[in-house]
């Protein structure tokens, strides 16, 4: 209940911001949250109420296009593939130019990841173990799907990366915030040397919400890294905002 009182007062703010410019057109989406949230017609009513706006709940495979289009716009037309971290799902996608090709969203988060295998402060490696390998039997099928691929450009958006090149830049493993595979790698270890989520937090100069997550978002990207055969990837700031963005002006 709680947490439902603090969306509101979320939504209710942005509803505060988007009086400010009533002749705007405005499409408001729920993603993976909503997702698992919309047979509660209790709370969308209220939410929807609180914005005065009717919210559109994107399937995965839907949110996954337009985290492309975002990406997309006004980028070289190449082969690229793109991937987004979640806190209740990820999605794959890869393609050329502004156009996908092949797309996949999967029920598998930061979020969830920690709350099935991290459930407490300590990091051990046995734990980490366990969640590599059942991440990686999810992934599995979906680099299956994608094939051998040779694409130009490799991008990833969230905030679950970002935290990710932040620990690694913060640790000197990486430079330009580019992810590497061997970066990646050498970070692994540190994690079970640290023993506890508190630890890791002061290692690596994160806020406690934001390093309760980076375990298992790094799970979650270094395993896509060994399913994809990733060598590196780039953040990209552009995301489903510029999507939605980009499909309101132009379609």
């Amino acid at each position: 209940l709680n947490t439902q009182a603090r969306a509101l007062r979320c939504l209710s703010s942005f509803h505060e911001s988007l009086s400010q410019y009533p002749d705007v057109k405005v499409r408001i989406v729920g993603t993976s949250a909503f997702r698992h949230i919309q047979k509660n017609q209790s709370f969308l009513a209220k939410a929807e109420a609180v914005l005065e706006h009717p919210i559109e709940i994107l399937a995965g495979e839907e949110e996954a296009k337009l985290i492309y289009r975002g990406v997309s716009t006004y980028r070289e037309s190449v082969a690229r593939f793109v991937m987004d971290v979640g806190g209740g799902s990820t999605e794959f996608i890869m393609g050329t130019g502004m156009q996908h090709e092949q797309v996949a969203s999967l029920e598998l988060g930061c979020v969830s990841v920690k709350k099935e295998f991290f459930p407490d402060e300590r990091i051990t490696q046995e734990q980490l173990e366990f969640a590599e390998k059942a991440v990686f039997e999810k992934l599995k099928p979906v680099a299956e799907q994608f094939g051998n691929s040779h694409w130009r450009q490799t991008l990833a958006t969230s905030g679950s990366i970002k935290t990710i090149s932040w620990a690694l830049s913060n640790l000197n493993l990486i430079q330009n915030g580019v992810i590497t595979a061997k970066a990646l790698d050498r970070l692994r270890p540190i994690f079970v040397q640290t023993e506890t989520l508190q630890n890791l937090s002061q290692l690596v100069n994160l806020n406690a919400r934001r390093a309760d997550l980076l375990l298992s978002g790094f799970v979650i990207v270094h395993q896509a890294f060994k399913a994809f055969g990733l060598d590196s990837i780039v953040i990209s700031n552009q995301a489903i905002r510029e999507g939605i963005i980009d499909e309101l002006v132009n379609d």
